[in-house]
């Protein structure tokens, strides 16, 4: 292998990391902002710092794995990405079933409320007119 295919070979391979790279952190970045849409009670809350503690690190981990292979071992290499894989894919699908249970139902409690008043005012009016009604008679 001369000078020129060692060359050529060696910034095929860095384009090829950066696109790996890139990919990685674009696919990182649209997970944690579509868990980041559902609206969690307080109670909840640890729910998006585990997204982020799990996620950020899985993917530097990733990138650091397609940057230097040498310097990763393989054996822990996937037990890391194992754990850290099941605890992003538990919380992409337990952040969806904490948004329900934080529904804020309280919304449309206090609206019905307020349509019932209206209603009672209404009902308490019609009552009134009927009465003045029956004592003019």
């Amino acid at each position: 292998m001369d000078r020129a295919d060692l060359a050529k070979r060696l910034q095929n391979d860095a384009f090829v990391r950066t696109l790996m790279s890139i990919t990685i952190l674009g696919i990182s970045c649209a997970l944690v902002s579509l868990l980041s849409l559902a609206s969690l009670d307080r109670r909840f809350a640890w729910a998006r710092y585990a997204v982020h503690a799990t996620v950020w690190p899985l993917t530097a981990y990733l990138i650091l794995m397609s940057w230097n292979p040498n310097l990763v071992d393989q054996q822990l290499s996937g037990r890391i990405m194992g754990v850290l894989g099941i605890a992003v894919a538990s919380l992409t699908v337990l952040t969806p079933v904490l948004h329900k249970l934080s529904s804020n139902e309280t919304d449309d409690i206090d609206s019905e409320i307020v349509k019932l008043k209206r209603r009672i005012a209404e009902l308490e009016e019609k009552r009134a007119n009927m009465s003045i009604r029956t004592e003019d008679e």
